[in-house]
């Protein structure tokens, strides 16, 4: 009886003993898929917020690059009306084209055309989603305020170079 009795411990405590390996096993293997889905989490919002601000930067200086292009003739006008548009003229073979770019529709548009032609806010191309854009001049620095549909503002400032239209 006592041989039979020290293997019924043994197994007992043998079986006890796989037991704690596997569940520490199974916590570790827990803990891990816990930190690699917040890690994806994290990564995710990451990258997706650094390319939210990437268009908004990019927005800004795109709007800042037309201006100053369009600046080089003095051709750079704010028309405000039902549409806020920024007007940047060129003249090319004789005849005088304008870039309007306004916010039309939730979106940020760019319209090329003809100087003479009416504007048409339904007929531009679409730059970005954007709630509004106001653009402004005041003492020799343009304003560019866009506005996007979760609130936020982005602002970008531009020193006059030439006198604008």
């Amino acid at each position: 009886m006592g041989v039979s009795s020290d293997i019924g411990k043994r197994t007992r405590r043998h079986i006890i003993a796989d037991a704690f390996v596997f569940v520490l096993l199974g916590v570790f293997a827990l803990a891990s898929m816990f930190l690699i889905l917040a890690g994806t989490k994290a990564y995710r919002d990451t990258v997706d917020n650094a390319d939210y601000h990437s268009r908004q930067r990019i927005l800004a200086n795109y709007v800042v690059n037309k201006v100053r292009m369009g600046e080089a003739t003095g051709t750079v006008a704010i028309i405000q009306g039902d549409v806020p548009v920024l007007r940047i003229g060129y003249f090319a073979d004789g005849e005088s084209y304008a870039t309007n770019i306004y916010c039309y529709g939730g979106y940020l548009m760019e319209q090329f055309s003809q100087l003479s032609d009416a504007f048409d806010p339904e007929i531009g191309e679409v730059l970005c989603e954007a709630e509004y854009f106001a653009p402004s001049i005041n003492d020799g620095l343009y304003t560019f305020e866009t506005g996007t549909s979760d609130g936020e503002v982005y602002t970008a400032y531009l020193a006059v170079r030439c006198d604008p239209a």
